[in-house]
């Protein structure tokens, strides 16, 4: 990122102060806009409940960053979670097990991150999700830099592993750019009912889980 973008927007830390605005931000940025979780937006109330709830887990980790513009807006994010073998960071949270769209998505995920730490054969690693940029921000390196400070603070932990999911076609290439290994795919299709009236459209039709050894 030159040195000028890095001038004109604020890159740090999240903490709890920060808990309402980011909320509000990942559903706004990320959860209206990714497949998996339109199904979860057919009841708004729950929906905000799941984003706050992984919100404040990742913020519990101390390593997701916010990019604020100079009025204070924050325009763009990376929420990372620690995951070790005690403790896991999944997509859901909460008792949903009689929703319909809760028992889709719970399939999807233990489908993808079920078993990454036998996988990469580690017992810790970073997972970076919720990757978002506001769209009159994007196209300016900045999700590039979010990515490159989240694997700083995975050193730092330390982490020999960043392990990040992807489901736009473009994030997924972005990732691929920057050295990152396909550890699993799967296809939205299966994973979505006829009766909840959502379907997958591109750029968003697979979630990619990859890796990079840092």
């Amino acid at each position: 990122m030159s040195n000028h973008i890095q001038n004109e927007f604020e890159f740090r830390l999240l903490t709890e102060d920060d808990l309402e605005v980011a909320v509000e931000f990942v559903h706004k940025n990320y959860t209206l806009k990714e497949p998996l979780r339109q199904m979860i937006t057919k009841d708004v109330e729950q929906c905000f409940g799941i984003d706050k709830k992984r919100v404040v887990e990742k913020l519990r980790d101390n390593a997701s960053i916010g990019v604020f513009n100079h009025n204070g807006k924050m325009i763009a994010s990376a929420f990372c979670g620690l995951n070790t073998r005690a403790q896991k960071s999944l997509c859901c949270h909460g008792d949903h097990s009689s929703v319909q769209w809760f028992r889709y998505i719970s399939t999807l995920v233990e489908t993808l991150e079920g078993s990454l730490m036998d996988d990469l054969n580690t017992d810790k690693f970073l997972m970076l999700s919720m990757l978002a940029v506001d769209p009159d921000y994007q196209r300016r390196g900045i999700a590039k830099e979010l990515v490159k400070r989240s694997e700083d603070i995975a050193r730092k932990l330390p982490c020999e592993y960043m392990v990040v999911n992807a489901s736009s076609f473009y994030t997924q290439k972005c990732f691929e750019n920057m050295g990152y290994v396909k550890l699993k795919s799967v296809d939205y299709e299966g994973y979505f009912d006829p009766a909840l009236n959502v379907v997958p459209k591109p750029p968003h039709l697979s979630c990619v889980v990859y890796y990079k050894k840092l």
